[in-house]
């Protein structure tokens, strides 16, 4: 039992890694970034006026309220994930990483499926288990991303539509 499930977490862990790849490579969710055509201004913009690595939100949210009121009904308002330094746009350190996580993924869900293995009994069973507990996973993430920080609905719904394939 212990290298079947082994195997099993191997396998998916490189099933989820080359799908996730396959995914994100496509065209269709890049035609969901949209462009400014002034790519270099905005990056010596930010470069001027952003010190440090990190998440930024427009208006900040440290600003008096009436102050952060008017810029919002002002805007634009805008969340900003932000890395000063410049890296390789495939690098290997994403990768590893990546991989890592896609285990640990794996790992959870193989540790749901144990909890709840006496009333999964066909394989169709445990496809709409781990179906369904990424759709409540997916449903939850990415739509308070829209609902809260103003991500684009289409780009929620591709999402919504990775996480749960890859946990089917």
């Amino acid at each position: 039992m212990g290298g079947k499930l082994i195997l099993g977490i191997v396998l998916a862990t490189l099933a989820i890694f080359v799908w996730g790849a396959a995914f994100w490579l496509n065209p269709l969710p890049n035609r969901l970034f949209k462009e400014t055509g002034a790519d270099e201004a905005i990056q010596d913009l930010m470069r001027e006026n952003m010190p440090e690595n990190g998440l930024y939100m427009l208006p900040s949210s440290h600003l008096e309220k009436a102050e952060m009121h008017r810029l919002y009904s002002k805007g634009p308002i805008a969340m900003i994930f932000y890395h000063r330094e410049g890296m390789a746009e495939m690098n290997m350190t994403s990768m590893f990483f990546s991989l890592i996580h896609n285990l640990f993924s794996i790992v959870l869900l193989a540790l749901l499926m144990f909890m709840v293995r006496g009333s999964l009994l066909t394989y169709g069973s445990r496809i709409m288990f781990a179906g369904l507990a990424g759709l409540g996973m997916a449903f939850f993430s990415n739509l308070t991303n829209s609902i809260w920080f103003f991500y684009p609905w289409g780009y929620a719904l591709t999402g919504l539509l990775y996480d749960v394939t890859i946990w089917i």
